[in-house]
């Protein structure tokens, strides 16, 4: 049995640069008084949970805690349901048809690993018109580095199907961090970019790079086998 474990934002769905990180901007500014560009190239972590422990630390000089974490979520959460709530994401071209495809598929399972607090990616997904029923998921509640992300959705899949190990395992992502993460994980990576982005991720190490998911299965069955 293989696994393919998808990101979120610009994966999944369509990346908006001001639509998917909005809330999670105004979040910071209405609990905490912090204003940020919605870009995070420049931070050490590509999750929710790392991004929001090195704000604190560089722009409130202190550790994050856990009362702040809550706090934050709520306000978030707010945001998310009254600017999206009834403005749905835009799932990405096929991806839904592949989703569907895949969950009854004779060799592979699906989990989700994203940067994304797990409310958050939920509700993404949903509004996106994804059921998730018991696909497991990775998130910035299990850790700030995406790697740790991974690998805790990778080790709830084996639990969720019974498993010791996968055959194969493909993360499918879209921006630099996905591919290096899976590269740290020894695992196979799938990119989904347009033409602008697609040469960043082969700069990154990317040999597989696919637009949109209109043939992402097929493309998935020919993978070899990791040795």
């Amino acid at each position: 049995m293989n696994l393919a474990i998808f990101d979120i934002d610009g994966t999944l769905i369509q990346y908006h640069r001001k639509r998917n990180d909005g809330a999670y901007v105004k979040a910071l500014s209405e609990v905490f008084g912090i204003a940020v560009e919605d870009s995070w190239n420049g931070y050490v972590s590509s999750t929710d949970s790392g991004i929001l422990r090195e704000i604190f630390q560089k722009r409130l000089g202190r550790n994050l805690l856990d009362s702040d974490i809550s706090r934050f979520k709520q306000s978030m959460a707010l945001w998310l349901e009254k600017e999206y709530g009834e403005e749905p994401f835009n799932a990405s071209p096929g991806a839904l048809e592949a989703w569907g495809g895949l969950l009854n598929h004779p060799e592979w399972k699906m989990a989700v690993g994203t940067g994304n607090f797990e409310f958050a990616g939920r509700f993404k997904l949903a509004s996106a018109g994804f059921e998730l029923g018991n696909i497991p998921l990775g998130t910035a509640d299990d850790a700030e580095a995406r790697e740790k992300v991974l690998d805790a959705s990778h080790h709830r899949a084996l639990e969720v199907h019974g498993l010791e190990c996968f055959e194969k395992i493909v993360y499918v992502g879209d921006w630099i961090w996905d591919v290096k993460a899976a590269r740290a994980l020894g695992w196979d990576f799938i990119g989904i970019a347009d033409d602008k982005t697609a040469p960043t991720l082969r700069k990154a190490g990317a040999e597989t790079i696919l637009p949109d998911f209109k043939n992402f299965i097929s493309v998935l069955e020919t993978l070899p086998v990791m040795p």
